[in-house]
């Protein structure tokens, strides 16, 4: 039996030395910020800092997919269906990676405020900032947003977020989480150099026990997820609102920038499903 005790703050200095004195706070800013950015030319700049920037593109709405898509004739018409041919988007964001009006800082943002957590369709990836359901859902309520949404992820660096930073936010009267796909879980790792949040689902592992039981874990991943949030939610005095999606006929939805992503109509429709929960709540 090994009978030794552990000082926690020594091994969490010793933990951190190990990754050149990163603290937790760093490589959670580095990781969630390089993947705001993937998809933007500006995610391997030797001299990247988290700092407060404005993109153009961003994960699957990169510049190459748009390009590619203008010169298909097919591609083309969709563009043109959805008013995305020669439309601008920009994708402002601040030191942490959230897509923020004016890339401002969540301790900044000083009045009663609704925080949105979620992945690509949270965060409104190939669509204006005005158009997504998270804005458009603050601005029904009156309330300044905190967007914790984050492309390509699962809750983990949402909920781990909220754990050690969400003193952060100063009075939020709301909490709102539309849930990424199933089986999705996320974890930080080295790649050239850049730590980045990356998620894996069941179609990437290929041992025999953990294909047979990923389902499970994941579903439990989800409950701890879910569960962290609630409690932070709770501990603030903030209603949590959990949605695992929105309803709607699927050809009205319209599309998305990258053609690949759901369209404003869909946000739309999220913001009314949402605000009327809420005021039946």
């Amino acid at each position: 039996m090994d009978n030794r005790t552990y000082d926690w703050q020594e091994w969490l200095n010793t933990q951190s030395a190990k990754f050149d004195n990163r603290t937790d706070q760093d490589m959670l800013r580095m990781a969630l910020f390089t993947n705001s950015l993937h998809g933007s030319k500006d995610i391997w700049a030797p001299d990247l800092t988290p700092e407060p920037m404005v993109t153009h593109w961003n994960g699957l709405d990169s510049e190459q997919r748009y390009r590619a898509n203008s010169n298909d004739p097919v591609q083309r018409e969709r563009l043109a269906q959805w008013g995305w041919l020669d439309r601008k988007i920009e994708y402002e964001i601040n030191s942490w990676g959230f897509r923020s009006a004016g890339c401002r800082e969540v301790e900044d943002i000083d009045g009663p405020s609704v925080v949105t957590l979620g992945c690509s369709f949270t965060y409104g990836t190939g669509l204006p900032y005005e158009s997504t359901w998270p804005y458009l859902v603050s601005k029904q309520l009156g309330l300044d947003l905190v967007n914790l949404g984050t492309p390509g992820h699962g809750l983990e660096l949402n909920s781990h977020w909220l754990l050690t930073q969400g003193h952060r936010i100063k009075d939020p009267q709301f909490v709102i989480v539309l849930i990424p796909p199933p089986g999705r879980m996320t974890w930080i790792e080295e790649v050239n150099g850049r730590l980045i949040g990356n998620t894996f689902s069941m179609t990437h592992l290929h041992h025999p026990g953990i294909i047979a039981n990923l389902e499970l874990n994941a579903f439990l991943n989800y409950v701890k997820n879910i569960e962290t949030i609630r409690l932070w939610a709770q501990s603030r005095n903030a209603p949590l609102h959990v949605f695992t999606g929105f309803a709607g006929k699927q050809g009205t939805f319209g599309l998305a920038r990258d053609l690949c992503h759901n369209g404003e109509h869909w946000h739309r429709l999220g913001c009314e499903q949402i605000v009327q929960r809420i005021k039946n709540s």
